[in-house]
């Protein structure tokens, strides 16, 4: 009779440890548990030894299978070995190589760069029609600011007007009047070099762009 009581109590016993669920995480930890949902991207369930307490929650990105209390096995393993593999093999977008040009500032990449760094990728890229047009906007460049420089003592000469002492007072009049126009000129000058170096520049950029895109384009196409 005893051994009979005795059976029963193991037999009991033994059913409780095996009627409940085993979670298994990446680390080897096993979570005794009552598996109450299973989402697409995780598991919600209760502790075993506190079935009345709070509901947890595990990600199955984190999970590689769980043992069900009547034996069936559900693996995870290969869902986080295609999620693995998605991230690895998924290409990575290639950064343009172009120059972009906005409000007279240079941007490559996303970041803002000086004339220097633009002549260097000209260089790197051997874009010999953008180098020749940025030269030519340098020199109109150099001009533009020397009109600008000399136009101001000019007008300084015909506000003062020096010959006004050493001339007829007509003659140092219209001396006085043609330093105005030569000043005004000057100006006039400087603003249209201004501009035309500005419009040169934003060429020679066009014109690196479409080495870049034709390099590209090269370098994509299969020879056999």
């Amino acid at each position: 009779m005893k051994n009979i009581f005795f059976l029963i109590i193991l037999a009991v016993f033994s059913f409780n440890s095996f009627a409940q669920d085993v979670i298994v995480k990446n680390d080897g930890q096993e979570i005794e548990a009552l598996i109450i949902e299973i989402h697409e991207t995780e598991i919600h369930y209760k502790k075993f030894n506190n079935q009345s307490g709070p509901t947890y929650i595990v990600s199955i990105s984190s999970v590689t299978d769980v043992r069900y209390e009547n034996g069936d096995v559900e693996s995870y393993e290969s869902t986080i070995e295609k999620e693995q593999k998605a991230v690895t093999s998924k290409p990575k977008e290639e950064k343009s190589e172009e120059i972009v040009v906005r409000s007279g500032q240079y941007y490559y990449q996303g970041r803002q760069i000086s004339t220097k760094k633009v002549k260097q990728f000209f260089a790197q890229h051997n874009s010999e029609e953008a180098i020749t047009m940025w030269n030519r906007s340098n020199m109109n460049q150099g001009f533009s600011y020397a009109a600008s420089i000399i136009s101001y003592p000019v007008v300084l000469v015909s506000y003062f007007n020096p010959f006004s002492l050493i001339v007829d007072p007509g003659v140092a009049t219209l001396i006085s009047i043609g330093g105005y126009v030569v000043s005004a000129g000057l100006q006039v000058a400087h603003y249209g070099l201004k501009t035309l170096y500005a419009n040169q520049r934003i060429e020679a950029v066009e014109l690196y762009n479409e080495d870049v895109k034709s390099e590209q384009q090269h370098n994509g196409d299969d020879y056999y």
